[in-house]
């Protein structure tokens, strides 16, 4: 093959991956952009009453009643947690042997209902 040949099926493989990478790169912003937004929207807040029923709040606001109230939870579970625990502590083991069993038989009763609610579920599907 002479060098003009080569030169030019250099030109037309580079013309064509370069056009490849232009539809690439064109077909990659509506899936970041579907991207971005479906991570907006993970991170949107969703607000408790009475905070979700005032219409004028900005998007600043909401986040930092967001995390006013994460940072509200977190310390109540942490309250709850060390009062079960000083509660458990002042027990005799009979006491805590009889706590544990009621929570025992409390899930068992959570799980039995769930279970029956899913049954009947099937039971009106059928």
């Amino acid at each position: 093959m002479k060098l003009s040949t080569w030169v030019a099926a250099a030109v037309v493989a580079a013309a064509l991956c370069g056009s490849s990478a232009v539809l690439l790169a064109e077909d990659a912003k509506p899936a970041a952009a579907a991207q971005e937004k479906r991570m907006k929207k993970a991170k949107a807040v969703r607000l408790t009453k009475p905070w979700n029923q005032i219409s004028s709040l900005s998007e600043d606001q909401k986040a930092k009643i967001g995390e006013i109230h994460k940072k509200a939870l977190e310390e109540k579970q942490a309250i709850e947690k060390r009062e079960h625990e000083e509660i458990m502590a002042v027990l005799n083991d009979e006491q805590r042997a009889e706590i544990t069993k009621m929570r025992e038989d409390e899930e068992a009763a959570r799980k039995a209902k769930k279970g029956a609610g899913a049954k009947k579920s099937e039971e009106k599907a059928s």
